[in-house]
């Protein structure tokens, strides 16, 4: 069991401004998932502060003595059948290899891991919570899902099925996605936390407490712009003189400001070296950002390429060294609208040969690496 939250929770420590309500809602929700399991749905608008809202949650669930792991959607990785889950199942290596044969057996078929008969469905999902609750046996587990909307479908149907039977276990299961994604996380009679975009007032404050040397009417007309989105607000004060004039793209008034800050990332990427821009296609196309993987497709010495990206806060390699993220959904999608269709092709074909012990993902990049009909790639992704 983990400590309860009270006035030191942490809650007021986080550094998020205006999401005072929000993260003490996130704290309640720690208090039950640590002793009778609960599921949260964050819901919002691209940039709305979801994942900053799942970094604090996950900080303070660590502070409390829980066992964090992490997953996230990637666009790229939608037609790849349990590929959300086998992030969160990589993670749990120790709780893995305790599984009963039957039950990791099945897991290992899904998840391309090992051979044998397709397991029915219902093994896969009864293998996957039998994991989770083994791994929370120890000290209370919390699942972190960010965009949802974008797991693959087998894998959102494994979450669901969890998330419906954590009553009486100690594992905690919080996920984000878009208001508006169409292809939505099948959420019915899950409880939601709509994350709304910041008042005027906070958004000032926010404006004020990063960039105290821009006037004040330049912040005014930041807030004005950015609609009360957070990310909007940093992206376009940070590209903002003190004259007001904005460099990198996007003026806040055509499109909205999810895809203005799309293209102030997307000349921030375009600035970058052409080596981190071809490392960076690498982790976008892989999608779990694993570093092993990234440099067996990029060769020696190309994670060397990825600091100047962590210097300009692009990316961030975790404390481990073992995984690479961006620091948002965003700039992945920048990268990969920065690229030709070659290139996207050539990182298809190297990440392929980076994952022949995974015949699934292998087979997906080499169909995606082909222009023409290929009779041996099609065997391949028949196999």
């Amino acid at each position: 069991m983990w400590a309860k939250s009270g006035t030191g929770t942490g809650v007021g420590t986080t550094g998020l401004v205006g999401r005072e309500g929000e993260l003490a809602e996130l704290a309640a929700f720690l208090d039950t998932a640590g002793t009778d399991g609960a599921v949260l749905l964050l819901t919002g608008d691209p940039g709305v502060g979801k994942t900053a809202l799942l970094d604090a949650t996950a900080d303070l669930a660590v502070a409390k003595g829980a066992r964090v792991v992490r997953g996230s959607g990637v666009e790229y990785e939608t037609d790849i059948s349990y590929a959300g889950l086998h992030q969160l199942v990589g993670s749990l290596p120790d709780a893995f290899g305790r599984l009963p044969r039957s039950l990791r057996e099945a897991l290992e078929v899904a998840l391309g891991l090992g051979a044998g008969p397709a397991p029915s469905r219902i093994a896969v999902l009864n293998a996957a919570l039998s994991l989770f609750d083994e791994a929370a046996k120890e000290r209370p587990l919390l699942l972190v899902i960010d965009d949802l909307h974008v797991v693959d479908q087998a894998s959102r149907a494994a979450v669901g099925f969890v998330a419906r039977r954590l009553a009486g276990r100690r594992i905690g299961l919080l996920g984000a996605q878009r208001a508006e994604s169409g292809a939505s996380f099948p959420s019915t009679g899950l409880p939601e936390l709509a994350v709304a975009p910041l008042d005027d007032a906070d958004a000032l404050r926010l404006l004020s407490r990063r960039f105290a040397h821009l006037p004040r009417r330049v912040l005014s007309t930041v807030a004005h712009e950015a609609q009360g989105n957070p990310l909007a607000l940093l992206e376009f004060a940070g590209s903002t003189g003190a004259s007001g004039d904005r460099h990198g793209g996007g003026t806040g008034r055509a499109s909205g400001p999810g895809r203005d800050v799309r293209a102030l990332y997307g000349a921030r990427v375009g600035r970058l070296p052409r080596g981190t821009r071809e490392v960076l296609l690498l982790a976008a196309l892989e999608g779990s950002g694993d570093i092993g993987v990234l440099e067996a497709a990029g060769g020696p010495g190309s994670l060397e390429e990825l600091a100047p990206a962590e210097r300009d806060h692009l990316v961030k390699v975790a404390e481990s060294g073992r995984a690479v993220r961006f620091r948002h959904p965003l700039v992945r999608s920048a990268v990969v609208d920065g690229s030709t269709g070659e290139q996207r092709r050539g990182a298809h074909r190297r990440l392929a040969d980076a994952l022949a012990d995974q015949p699934e993902r292998r087979g997906d990049h080499l169909a995606r690496a082909t222009t023409a009909p290929d009779e041996a790639v099609a065997a391949v992704v028949e196999s």
